[in-house]
């Protein structure tokens, strides 16, 4: 499984909530954001008219409402450090002793995802 082919990977961002998202909530959530996933179940692109589907490039923009969360999330997405290459003579404990001594426990999930997703012969 090659990892950077998206079509064909796991995803980099998993989005867990316990509560029902089915509608949107009022009030404060501890362990789960429901209406953050009720936003982006909610994402649609805007409607073409004719005339846009003449063009040779059509618009695909996204309809500009209930995307408070949702660009919270793009916002705090893009605000984080690209995880570095993992070189291959490092175990797993090495790694998190590294990112906790160099500051970077931010991105450490990542980091240990892309070591997980390693072919089983270097992991």
């Amino acid at each position: 499984m090659s990892t950077g082919d998206p079509e064909h990977r796991e995803p980099t961002l998993k989005i867990v909530c316990p509560y029902d998202f089915s509608r949107k909530q009022h009030g404060l959530f501890a362990d789960g954001c429901p209406n953050l996933v009720w936003e982006l179940m909610r994402t649609r692109r805007e409607q073409l008219s004719a005339s846009q589907l003449m063009r040779k490039n059509p618009t695909e923009a996204i309809v500009d409402k209930d995307n408070h969360l949702r660009d919270a999330l793009r916002y705090i997405l893009l605000s984080l450090p690209s995880p570095s290459e993992i070189p291959t003579e490092l175990t797993r404990e090495e790694i998190i002793r590294d990112a906790f001594a160099n500051g970077r426990e931010g991105s450490l999930a990542v980091v240990m995802a892309q070591f997980e997703a390693r072919e089983p012969s270097q992991a």
